[in-house]
């Protein structure tokens, strides 16, 4: 069969205009809108109806690529829907903060039980910027200040580590740290939003067993609403005692092995776990960094070591409850001890 239009043998049976008469008649294109795209030079994020979004893809090229994709489908108009739709975006060199370059955008179609593939050509323009969230770590903009604050370092470096990681994770979702200060005692840290005050707060009480509370103090007045504006101090203190730590807790010996809201302990004189509820009755005892290592000089009835002060043969306060794991060190004839009130205990190499 021929083309009624132009003459030339179309391969379709039920067809009766070639492909090119056919693409001359019928066309699901209507328009093409050219836009400037916004994408944040810092975060990746692109604004897309008014709205900053976050970025798509695994790193900032890829994101911006489906975000220029994005655009362009939002920004063209068709006179009816194509059954497919393929971009490929190619942008030229940076010219400032502006990029230029071309989308080929090619369609498929059906009319009248013909295939229409289309092909368009279309202009992009692209410019660096700084999102709105992004905008506000480059101003130190703030809403609230974690106050961490902790007498032992390796504790409130372990905290400030953690810190730092749950940031990374909220980040994504518009919440960023301006800045932190060393200050006496701790850090502060300065959070953009101080709605999430609360959440690390009690992230803070369950991985360190903090003692948390907020206030909030007046920063000024809208000038619009005439109503005053706060801002939101949070006070984390971290506890002073650490995993490992021997501890005296209702005139019994502990060993901490694990913080949270509540403190999990080793009763060194029965070897069974407790919970201890009532952290404000915790009195430190001994610390991991002194404990010292005992030469064994007797282990059976009971076992004995060599007092690490007067070097005399002493028998351990806990010898029974000593564990599996710590017999086996008794074939190598030392032990981990700490001394309480003069008293030798026993303790876990935690």
């Amino acid at each position: 069969m021929k083309c009624i239009q132009c003459g030339k043998t179309v391969e379709e049976k039920t067809a009766v205009l070639c492909d090119a008469c056919f693409r001359k008649k019928h066309t699901c294109f209507k328009s093409f809108s050219e836009h400037t795209l916004l994408i944040c030079a810092n975060c990746g994020s692109y604004k897309y109806q008014n709205q900053w979004k976050p970025r798509k893809g695994k790193n900032y090229e890829e994101g911006k690529q489906e975000a220029v994709k994005e655009a362009v489908l939002h920004y063209c108009q068709f006179i009816f829907q194509p059954e497919a739709v393929d971009i490929d975006i190619h942008l030229l060199d940076e010219h400032g903060s502006v990029q230029r370059g071309t989308a080929a955008l090619r369609t498929e179609s059906k009319i009248d039980r013909q295939k229409l593939v289309e092909e368009f050509e279309l202009a992009l323009k692209v410019k660096k910027t700084i999102c709105d969230q992004c905008g506000k770590i480059k101003t130190e903009y703030f809403e609230g200040i974690l106050q961490l604050r902790g007498d032992k370092k390796e504790a409130l470096q372990k905290a400030h580590e953690f810190i730092l990681a749950d940031i990374e994770v909220a980040g994504k979702k518009g919440i960023f740290i301006t800045k932190w200060d060393e200050v006496t005692g701790g850090v502060d840290y300065y959070y953009t939003r101080q709605q999430y005050l609360p959440i690390i707060m009690h992230k803070l009480a369950d991985k360190f067993g903090a003692a948390a509370k907020t206030h909030a103090e007046l920063y000024s007045k809208n000038r619009q609403t005439s109503k005053d504006v706060y801002r939101v101090n949070a006070s984390v203190r971290l506890p002073a005692y650490e995993i490992g730590t021997v501890i005296r807790y209702h005139k019994k010996i502990y060993q901490i092995l694990k913080i949270a809201k509540q403190v999990s302990a080793l009763d060194l004189l029965t070897h069974k776990r407790f919970t201890i509820d009532e952290i404000a009755d915790i009195e430190v005892l001994v610390e991991p960094s002194a404990f010292v290592p005992a030469q064994v000089t007797k282990w059976y009835p009971h076992l004995e070591v060599l007092h690490p002060e007067t070097f005399q043969s002493v028998r351990v306060e806990n010898s029974v409850s000593v564990s599996k794991e710590t017999q086996k060190e008794f074939q190598m004839k030392e032990v981990l001890v700490a001394i309480v009130d003069e008293m030798v205990w026993v303790v876990e190499r935690i």
